[in-house]
């Protein structure tokens, strides 16, 4: 009984010691700023606009299924 409270307290005081590292890594990388910068985007435009296009249609077909199901309310 007495070696799983140890184990339990080891077990608890390492958790805490880890999130704390993790936390203060964290801190450390939002006080640095952004180091990663944003890219622009070449030659996909027309990549955007048909997604764009897919997803205009896709949230039409649900709109008309949505309207022509029965609702049960």
């Amino acid at each position: 009984m007495i070696t799983a409270a140890v184990v339990y307290i080891v077990v608890s005081v390492l958790l805490i010691v880890a999130s704390s590292l993790i936390f203060l890594k964290a801190l450390q990388s939002l006080r640095q700023g952004s180091s990663i910068k944003p890219t622009e985007i070449s030659g996909s435009k027309p990549v955007v606009l048909s997604e764009l296009k897919n997803r205009e249609e896709i949230i039409a077909q649900l709109e008309r299924q949505f309207r022509s199901s029965p609702s049960d309310l």
